[in-house]
Order: C-alpha cells, then structure tokens, then sequence
C-alpha cells in the first residue's frame, strides 16, 4: 500500500521507513548477514529475498544462503543455503522461490523452484545444464545436452499469475519461458548476440517484453510470436505501464524517459530530457498524469506525462538513486549522503 519502504545498504544493515511519519520514519533497522547481491533484493508484500554471500570476494567461489525475511521486524523466516550467482526471485504470492544452485567452485546448476514454507524442491526446469562462472562458459554436462542451455542468469521474472517463469543469459544472449508447475520449457527466445546483458519484464497481460542493449521485443503468449518491437538507445534500466496500460514508459539511462503506445508500439512524442548525464529511476503518480525521474545529477525532475513538458526541477545536491510516489501529493526521494525524504 505504499506506507513502507525497505533500504539495504553496503553497511550490512536493512532499514523499514514509515511513509506516512515525519522525514525520519525509521521504525527498525537490522543486520545482514553478508554481503548480498544487488540484483536479488525482491519484495512481495511483508516478504522480502535476498541472495547474501559472507562477503563480495567469496562470491563465485562459495555458496550464498536465499534469506527470506519479514520486512518490518528484520526476523529471517527462512534460509536456503547453497544458491550461486546473482539472481533469486520470489513468486507474486511469496510462495515460491526460483534461482540457481551452487553445484562447485564456480560452478552454478540449472534453476530450480523450491516452495518456501516447506523447503522441498518442486522442480528443476528442464532444458537447462550447469554454468562455469569463473570460465564464463558452459559446464561439462552440456556437451550430452546439445539442446540445453547453459549461462549466467541476468534477469529472472515470474507472469503476474505466477504460472510462467522467464530467465534471461548473459553470455548466450538467449532467454526462455517455463511452466512453474510442471518445468517444462514452453519456448527458447534470442535478442541481440552473445554478451549482451539482457533484461525482461512481464506486462499487466503476461505479453513477455524483452530488451537487450540496441531493442525491445514484445512476445505474446500464444505462439510466443514476437508482436512488436522498437529500436532503443542504450538498453533499458527500468519501465512502467500506465494505469490504463495504453503507454509505456521506458527508462534509458541515458537517452532519457521514452513513451510507448501499447497497442501499435510506436514512440510518442519526444523523450523527457533534461538531467545531465545518468537517470537512475522513474515512478508515476496514481493517475499516470505525472512522472518523477531521479538524476545522478542529484536533481529529482517532475514531468506533465501528457504535454511532455517539465513542471518542476528538485535540487539535492547528491546523486539520487530512487524515487517514489508516496500519494499524489508526496514524494519520496532516496539520495547519496542524506537520509531519505518524504517531500
């Protein structure tokens, strides 16, 4: 609902913010018990995951514990060990949680899903082999598995529904769709070449949106046909539906905020320009009528969404990281070297 919001930090601390308090809301703070990777922080409701290594130099060498824990008291409700890599992903209910194994020294297995409150092992996707990491190549057992995939993940998503799971490979630049219940690969996509960091998201529709440094292509579930696709800048960080899901809104960090019609995936007017040099996240009001983009240039800059024009310029000073629509009226901003905001 929006009251809340959890920040981990090099510290090894995790801090809760009340939102609707006074600009120092902190309600809890607690340890981590290592270094965690950036790419594994996921929240689902109250339920948070991390994949946490007992420090950054261990990481490809030792195995990493999944942590869940509840977000307001800190308490670890549950620990997995032997996780590798960088990327776990909880389900859309916080039941389920996928990642990959930690098989050897820098050997990472193919992904499975585990159920949370039991721990069992429900699956392992099938079609999948093991990963050198420290080699950056396929593991042993590929070479009986010609059609299998073995790489790195860069991103991992579930559908809204939780039925579908997408993982995307960084040395590959392959990505796939599986069936959650039963580990069957229901299609294998490529975007770009090899060495392309790919990202991918689901939309409201469960259509699969997949970008790599130079293009976003939209698959839609029913022959995982690609239906659309556009041209970007310098790949996307991050993208936002409006709440009527006709537009998109596309975060290139350095082109700027671009639109998207949904329906015809064509750009709509101009991208909103204005921070100097990266833009580091973008969030919308209730209504979709505003947008908020926040700048290494330590500016937080508000956006008319339908005129695509500037309405306001915030000064920091320091390198924003984060921003958010608390309500309509409120901001809350997340900059290097002060506590975080609510303006």
């Amino acid at each position: 609902d929006g009251t809340r919001i959890a920040s981990f930090s090099a510290d090894r601390t995790v801090r809760v913010w009340d939102l609707t308090a006074n600009a120092e809301g902190e309600i809890n703070a607690f340890e981590l018990p290592g270094s965690p990777t950036l790419q594994s922080g996921n929240f689902v409701g109250d339920r948070a995951a991390m994949l946490i290594y007992p420090d950054w130099v261990s990481a490809f060498v030792e195995p990493g514990t999944a942590f869940i824990f509840n977000t307001t008291s800190g308490d670890i409700e549950y620990a997995f060990e032997g996780y590798g890599g960088q990327v776990i992903r909880l389900s859309p209910d916080g039941a389920l949680i996928a990642g990959q194994p930690f098989k050897a020294p820098g050997l990472l297995g193919p992904v499975h899903i585990r159920d949370v409150e039991s721990g069992e092992v429900l699956v392992e996707l099938e079609d999948l082999c093991t990963y050198d990491n420290e080699n950056h190549a396929p593991g042993p057992d590929c070479a009986e598995q010609p059609d299998a995939l073995g790489d790195s993940l860069t991103a991992t998503n579930f559908s809204p529904d939780g039925s579908m799971l997408a993982i995307a490979g960084y040395d590959t630049g392959m990505a796939g769709v599986w069936d959650v219940e039963s580990g069957k690969r229901l299609t294998w996509l490529k975007i770009g070449g090899p060495g392309n960091e790919l990202v991918l998201w689901f939309s409201p529709n469960s259509d699969l949106l997949l970008a790599d440094a130079n293009r976003l292509a939209i698959y839609e579930p029913d022959g995982w046909t690609e239906i659309g696709s556009f041209p970007i800048d310098y790949g996307w960080f991050d993208l936002i539906y409006t709440p009527d899901e006709s537009h998109l809104h596309g975060l290139d960090a350095v082109a700027g905020i671009v639109t998207v019609d949904t329906a015809t995936w064509e750009r709509v007017g101009d991208p909103l320009l204005g921070h100097e040099g990266v833009v580091a996240d973008i969030a919308q009001n209730s209504d979709g009528t505003r947008i908020a983009s926040a700048g290494f240039d330590g500016f937080v800059r508000i956006w008319d969404a339908q005129a695509g024009e500037l309405d306001q310029a915030i000064p920091l000073g320091d390198r924003v990281s984060f921003v958010h629509f608390v309500d309509d009226r409120h901001l809350l901003i997340i900059a290097a070297g002060r506590p975080a905001l609510v303006m």
